[in-house]
């Protein structure tokens, strides 16, 4: 009876058994595509690496590969939105400095043609008063 007994608990044991562990190259693409579904793509990648040095030639590999060269992309061209953003913002404020500068110098254009009219005006009412001057002296010059 022991013998039976032990029979019936070996076959219950290997029949509903413990649950399989995933293997190991299963587990990290699972977890590599929990972190791609949770947007960690830097996590992502980093375990789509290792799966494929520890499991190049599993059927999963290509998909892991295609999926590393895909996140490896995203991830250069998120480095180069990030650099384009940031310089696009120095341009701006570069560009909002020589307006600035733009409108002083403008202003100070203007305020220089004022001044010249300023003194052209002086120059013609001197020119005119020299005029005059000559005029007088010719007219009261003694004549030889």
């Amino acid at each position: 009876m022991r013998r039976g007994a032990l029979a019936i608990l070996l076959g219950l044991l290997l029949g509903t058994g413990c649950a399989r562990a995933p293997a190991p190259a299963a587990a990290i693409l699972a977890r590599a595509d929990a972190q791609m579904e949770a947007e960690n793509y830097a996590a992502a990648l980093e375990l789509y690496a290792l799966f494929l040095r520890e499991s190049g030639n599993d059927p999963a590999a290509p998909r892991a590969r295609a999926a590393r060269i895909v996140l490896d992309r995203l991830l250069t061209s998120r480095v180069e939105v990030e650099r384009l953003q940031r310089e696009a913002a120095t341009r701006e404020a570069d560009l909002a400095r020589l307006a600035r500068d733009a409108v002083a110098r403008d202003a100070e254009l203007a305020r220089l043609r004022r001044d010249v009219a300023a003194r052209q005006a002086e120059v013609d009412r001197l020119k005119a008063d020299l005029d005059r001057l000559r005029d007088i002296d010719i007219r009261t010059a003694p004549k030889p």
